[in-house]
């Protein structure tokens, strides 16, 4: 069976590397992707339009619903230089259609700044201030996602860009039965591997505001490889600008699938309440059998730090600066 391509044409590739000022649209990348070539008289091309999803059933990211006009449209289109176009083929699970779609959208408002001469050197345009009113977090209806919610706005009398939100871990807590933990990962903007004290999760954004203008966007946030009945993290969260990094409020991301949602210092001494009703409830059989390795009851350290406790078919763990409940 023959599979039609839907490519995009010469004025449509065209088009997109003017837009992207003929660079490289990768953030971490962004180098030049035409250039002179040593007969004056020749020009050098290392620019590729790549498909954000795939021309043909089977390739990469390869979207069923799009029409072959969406599909070999320019809104389907990135240009990226011939070694990040093989890159993000490469790996469809951390370049994602909508990471995709945040650099395109990223680079292209950058450029348009850099047109129109808004991107100066900082002595010129003073110092940008962000001010951080407010971050909720929001539990999806099935419980395995977090909306993220920032209100921000802008004081100053210059532009200030976000382009990236940090989230570091500042305790980690997850709780679940043996033999029901799913290790199949995903990685999207997705907190299943943010797990260690100290790590960190970025998230790219591409929020511009004008002065003072206030803004308000969300962050989706989800642990899909996590299979707990419980996974809670405490975050400091710092918003990334074109004026430096700006802190915001730490904030409680909670996933629990059978307890009402609460504030991650609640999980904690909810969680040492527990570990000692368990260190009370099996201290008989640790008598009987103090080799029965069922029954680990006193904290020891865990693979992510803090420390790891197995009470019957329940395993705990915790990582964080210091232990809930002291080793003996």
């Amino acid at each position: 069976m023959i599979v039609s391509r839907h490519d995009f044409s010469r004025a449509t590739k065209e088009t997109l590397a003017k837009r992207a000022a003929q660079c490289c649209t990768n953030p971490d990348c962004g180098r030049a992707t035409s250039g002179p070539h040593e007969d004056e008289r020749k020009a050098v091309n290392l620019g590729v339009a790549a498909h954000i999803t795939a021309a043909a059933p089977g390739g990469p990211r390869y979207n069923k619903s799009l029409s072959p006009e969406e599909r070999s449209g320019i809104g389907n289109a990135i240009w990226l230089c011939q070694s990040c176009a093989k890159l993000i083929d490469s790996d469809v699970i951390r370049f994602s259609e909508e990471l995709l779609m945040m650099w395109k959208r990223k680079h292209e408002e950058t450029t348009k700044q850099r047109m129109i001469s808004l991107v100066v050197s900082d002595a010129a345009r003073g110092l940008g201030v962000l001010h951080i009113s407010a971050i909720y977090t929001h539990l999806s209806a099935d419980k395995r996602a977090c909306v993220v919610d920032f209100r921000v706005s802008n004081p100053s009398g210059v532009d200030i860009l976000i382009n990236a939100v940090e989230f570091e871990v500042l305790e980690f807590f997850r709780r679940f039965p043996l033999g029901r933990a799913n290790y199949s990962a995903t990685y999207d903007v997705d907190l299943s591997e943010t797990i260690e004290y100290m790590a960190v999760a970025e998230c790219q954004v591409a929020q511009i505001l004008k002065p003072g203008e206030a803004d308000r966007f969300a962050i989706v946030v989800s642990a899909t490889s996590l299979a707990a009945v419980c996974a809670a993290w405490k975050f400091a969260v710092r918003l990334k600008t074109n004026h430096g990094v700006f802190d915001g409020p730490n904030i409680d991301v909670v996933f629990s699938a059978d307890e009402t949602p609460v504030a991650f210092d609640v999980v904690r001494r909810i969680l040492k309440e527990k570990i000692l009703m368990q260190f009370e409830k099996y201290s008989e059989q640790l008598t009987l059998n103090p080799e029965n390795r069922q029954y680990i009851m006193s904290a020891r350290p865990g693979s992510y730090g803090g420390f790891t406790t197995l009470m019957g078919e329940l395993l705990s763990e915790y990582s964080g600066p210091s232990p809930i409940v002291d080793a003996e």
